[in-house]
């Protein structure tokens, strides 16, 4: 049996990430989902267990998921680390 991967969903919107943990336990049995609410909490989060996979919002209350995303991912060329950037932000065009 292989072990789980463990997915990180950073997100302040309880709706959406409690439907992101909802999708992937649905359709894996081996996902082992943490949620945060911030970005320093995602971090720490980070900081403390082995995370395989960061969902990450890019609008956090406390900092930019861009901020998160830089802490996460410090060497672009050979990230240690899956994310996947999300956002309900819409862009003006110019």
């Amino acid at each position: 049996m292989s072990e789980a991967t463990t997915v990180l969903l950073i997100d302040a919107d309880p709706h959406y990430r409690d439907y992101y943990a909802q999708q992937l336990r649905a359709s894996s049995s081996h996902y082992e989902v943490v949620q945060a609410v911030t970005g320093r909490a995602g971090l720490d989060i980070c900081a403390r267990q082995l995370i395989d996979c960061v969902v990450l919002e890019i609008d956090l209350p406390d900092m930019s998921g861009f901020e998160v995303l830089a802490k996460l991912v410090p060497r672009t060329y050979r990230p240690e680390i899956a994310v996947i950037v999300l956002t309900r932000l819409s862009m003006n065009p110019c």
